[in-house]
Order: C-alpha cells, then sequence, then structure tokens
C-alpha cells in the first residue's frame, strides 16, 4: 500500500547539528548521491501496488537532491503523480507544490527536510 524512501543524502538539512558536513560534501558526493536516490526509489516504486503511495524523504534543503530527483521521477514513471500532502497549520509555507513540502529552519524552525508524495495509477 504505501513505501516510503528515506534516501541517504547530503544532510545539508541538518548542518546546525553536523557542522562537519561542510567540509565532508563535495559535488561529486552530492553526484554521486544523487545516481543512489534516483536508484532506490526508480526500484522501489516497483513495490507499490496500484492505488498505492510512495513517499520520497530526504533530510537535505539541496535541489539536486530534492526537487529534480522528483521531476525526473515524474518524467520517467507516468503511473505515478504527486499527491497532496496534508499537514499541521504551522507548516503551511512548507508546502510549496503539490505533493512537495520543503521544510527550512530558517523559516520553519526545526531541521530541513523534504518530502514529496506520490501515488501510482490504477491503469500504470
Amino acid at each position: 500500500d504505501c513505501v516510503l524512501v528515506d534516501a541517504p543524502c547530503s544532510g545539508l538539512g541538518v548542518i546546525h547539528n553536523k557542522p562537519d558536513i561542510k567540509i565532508r560534501i563535495t559535488k561529486d558526493i552530492v553526484k554521486s548521491l544523487t545516481d543512489v536516490q534516483w536508484d532506490i526509489l526508480s526500484m522501489c516504486s516497483r513495490y507499490v501496488k496500484p492505488g498505492g503511495v510512495l513517499v520520497y524523504s530526504t533530510c537535505t534543503i539541496n535541489p539536486l537532491e530534492n526537487e529534480n530527483i522528483v521531476y525526473r521521477f515524474i518524467d520517467s514513471f507516468k503511473e505515478y503523480k504527486q499527491d497532496d500532502i496534508s499537514v499541521p497549520h504551522t507548516l503551511d509555507k512548507a508546502v510549496t507544490d503539490k505533493g512537495i513540502m520543503q521544510i527550512l529552519p530558517g523559516r520553519d524552525g526545526i531541521d530541513g527536510f523534504f518530502i514529496c508524495k506520490f501515488r501510482r495509477s490504477y491503469n500504470g
């Protein structure tokens, strides 16, 4: 019914708790991570039954690891559509697009996270 992909990521949304990220994360590492994220999301999409939900989540605020992966996924897997995310009213500003929530530490007062909810169609 539902598959949650909590993908390995750069962790840029939790950098204030892990300052070593600043010296560990490079462009090459981010590129490698996006490849892994794509592979995991693509593989996990096979296990969602028609009508089921797939959630993609990271603890980064990097669009390369978030929106870019999501839009590539939508272009590649036509049986999936973004689905509405229900959030507490205190996080209304975090919903940036249908099915996408980007939590920002400075705006929302908590760690940075990205969440996207997809629903698999019955006609896929």
